[in-house]
């Protein structure tokens, strides 16, 4: 989308997606984030699934740059 690769990810719990963000290829992935990618995140917790657009427009909006 717009020449940015995005990836957009839904959890059923805050849990398991704090349990997966800090632990195995994630956690290592996150560490080597700096000499591996350059980008933008953002999190955040809603009731619905956003659409692309609506999604890219967050992260454009509140993302913060890595």
């Amino acid at each position: 989308m717009h020449g940015y690769q995005c990836t957009v990810s839904a959890w059923e719990s805050r849990e398991v997606m704090l349990e997966f963000m800090r632990s195995g290829v994630h956690l290592k992935a996150m560490k080597a984030f700096h000499s591996i990618a350059t980008g933008r995140t953002y999190g955040y917790e809603s009731e619905s699934i956003p659409s692309w657009d609506e999604a890219y427009n967050l992260l454009q909006e509140k993302g913060k740059d890595y």
